[in-house]
């Protein structure tokens, strides 16, 4: 049996204690794909050379990218050669079997990017109660095989989870190489990259969900200079998601989309800058615990549970919307 026409691209940086554990999946999936290439970021921990020991013997091609989440992928995205590709995160798991399912699946379906929705796992290794929207959207629809999405399906519920990705773990997807190289991931919104592409895309692609897709997903802690970065990042992201919005407003309207749905989806950029704004104008009040019980504090509780609602609201207004993708199932590739 010929091996699946699939890159498996492994983006790695000072990450030498998982490297076991992780070349262990990549040598799983090198029975099966046709192509594996690692992208390092410089590590200086050891990191590749023993992932070059673990995998030796296997046929892999190793590339070295200044450190960047993104660009990193896009640099090893370039340079795949095989139809499809799947990015092999440190501590993710995507099954052989899985993997088959994707590329049975984004054939069947001539897709651009099948998603699936990962089991979660805690930094223990223990299940996670946390969910993404693909968890949600699944649960809400109720829809039990592939789904191809539209590209207005895509954008209003993209919209409507602003600012989390409907992308899921990219560990747990498949996409196609020729889509991905002519649309690279923007590099400039720090780890929202992939919300934003999946906004800048979504006109344009053809997306499958499929719920019966098995991978595992780490929840890795989010680090102090990530942390430090999110203000400027949500402004930009924010920005951004009102640019899509108004340049796909059309399309959702004349994709039978409810009016009053598209009224609430145009809300989401501002709704999450504010929310941010009025978080950093509360955090500079300081650590005490009766900043809460100050005037600016106390109207600034009041505005953040103001928008609060308003998200809640949006967001329940989008599961709603998810419900009825489970009544009009494109289970047909055409």
């Amino acid at each position: 049996m010929d091996n699946l026409p699939v890159t498996v691209l492994c983006p790695v940086r000072d990450c030498a204690e998982a490297m076991p554990a992780h070349a262990a999946h990549l040598r799983d999936l090198a029975g099966v794909v046709s192509e594996i290439i690692v992208i390092d970021s410089n590590s200086t921990d050891g990191t590749l050379d023993c992932l070059k020991r673990e995998l030796d013997g296997l046929d892999v091609v190793y590339l070295n990218h200044p450190p960047g989440l993104y660009p990193s992928w896009n640099h090893g995205i370039m340079a795949a050669t095989c139809e499809y590709c799947t990015i092999a995160t440190v501590g993710d798991v995507l099954p052989v079997d899985s993997l088959k399912r994707l590329t049975e699946t984004i054939r069947k379906f001539e897709a651009d990017a099948v998603i699936s929705a990962p089991e979660m796992l805690d930094a223990t290794g223990n299940p996670s109660k946390r969910r993404w929207p693909i968890h949600q959207i699944i649960a809400e629809s109720g829809i039990s095989g592939p789904r191809l999405i539209d590209s207005a399906e895509w954008l209003a519920m993209t919209l409507g989870f602003f600012p989390a990705t409907l992308l899921s773990s990219s560990a747990g997807n498949l996409y196609s190489t020729e889509f991905l190289q002519k649309n690279p991931f923007p590099a400039e919104y720090g780890h929202a990259g992939d919300c934003v592409w999946a906004l800048e895309n979504g006109h344009k692609a053809r997306w499958v969900i499929d719920p019966q897709v098995k991978s595992f997903f780490w929840l890795h802690p989010i680090s102090a200079n990530r942390q430090r970065r999110k203000e400027e990042q949500v402004r930009r992201v924010s920005e951004k998601a009102e640019s899509c919005y108004q340049e796909f407003k059309s399309l959702l309207i004349s994709s039978g989309i409810p009016d009053d749905f598209v009224k609430i989806l145009g809300e989401a950029p501002r709704q999450q800058l504010e929310k941010a704004m009025i978080q950093i104008q509360y955090d500079a009040l300081g650590n005490s615990i009766f900043r809460k019980f100050k005037p600016k504090g106390f109207l600034l509780k009041r505005s953040r549970k103001r928008i609060e609602r308003e998200i809640s609201n949006r967001l329940a207004r989008t599961r709603r919307f998810a419900r009825n993708l489970g009544s009009t199932e494109r289970t047909s590739p055409h």
